[in-house]
């Protein structure tokens, strides 16, 4: 039997950039470049938040052509 992976690419390649930096600042600091230190963590958690941000940016935009704001704000409201 074949196996194949069956996860999406996706995370990985937009995640990309957050492990990137973190990995560049531990060779500059006393954290281990292994993946798993705290700076990791924290980027990749900063990385979901800018993704989530930018999403309802782009949302808030959508819904504002189509409705009125008092609708919009309470979309988005209600959202987070």
């Amino acid at each position: 039997m074949k196996k194949f992976n069956k996860y999406f690419v996706g995370t990985a390649v937009m995640m990309f950039p957050f492990f990137a930096t973190a990995h560049i600042i531990t060779h500059f600091s006393s954290f281990s470049p292994d993946g798993y230190s705290l700076i990791y963590q924290y980027l990749i958690c900063f990385g979901a938040l800018f993704y989530l941000f930018i999403g309802i940016w782009f949302l808030y935009k959508m819904i504002r052509e189509i409705t009125q704001d008092f609708v919009v704000s309470a979309t988005l409201l209600l959202l987070i």
